[in-house]
């Protein structure tokens, strides 16, 4: 009877995470480096170190209070860096992209 039913075939690995399980008390300012003004981070320094990315996703756009009129937009990327280390950046949207950009969070 066994033998009837084959084992299921394993399963794709897990996507990865779209939010970070750690999160910053309050966005933190960081330096980034970016191929064009309004392009992707390229490396980003934060407590002292730099980190070069390897792999980024995004923009995700997430906008909040447009209804209480005290407008929010801001542009989130998952980034990658090559250590392997994984972070939730962002850069505030408003009528001029910014080029001020904020680590948010952190992938464990």
């Amino acid at each position: 009877p066994e033998s009837a039913h084959p084992a299921p075939a394993p399963a794709d690995p897990l996507p990865p995470l779209s939010r970070p399980l750690s999160l910053q008390s309050r966005p933190v300012a960081i330096e980034v480096l970016a191929l064009a003004p309004a392009g992707t981070p390229a490396r980003f320094s934060w407590t002292g170190d730099e980190h070069r990315v390897e792999r980024c996703w995004g923009p995700e756009r997430i906008e909040a209070g447009w209804w209480q009129g005290t407008h929010s937009r801001r542009d989130y990327y998952r980034v990658e860096t090559t250590a392997g280390q994984r972070f939730w950046l962002f850069r505030e949207q408003a009528e001029q992209p910014s080029t001020a950009w904020f680590l948010q969070g952190a992938f464990d």
